[in-house]
């Protein structure tokens, strides 16, 4: 049994608040700390909650972080070509 992503805990998060507000939580996520340093990582999770959410959402994430991205490896580089993920950074 695998763990939620955080795509889908932010999507479950939301769809347990009030339907009044959750077209404002889905236009306003913040992302912030050490693996938004990750490349990438806010159009991903911004594909991944479009794919779950209705299709009447707007969804826009926000970066908020003080550190610069990080290097990718050689290994993670290679990791991402295997996956088909998209090599920035």
């Amino acid at each position: 049994m695998g763990s939620a992503g955080i795509h889908e805990t932010t999507y479950n998060s939301i769809m347990k608040c009030d339907i009044g507000i959750r077209k404002d939580l889905y236009a306003n996520n913040v992302l912030s700390g050490g693996t938004t340093m990750y490349p990438g990582i806010g159009d991903r999770m911004q594909k991944e909650i479009t794919a779950l959410a209705p299709s009447t959402m707007k969804i826009k994430e926000t970066f908020v972080s003080l550190c610069p991205p990080l290097p990718i490896s050689k290994e993670l580089q290679q990791a991402m070509v295997l996956l088909n993920l998209p090599i920035t950074g």
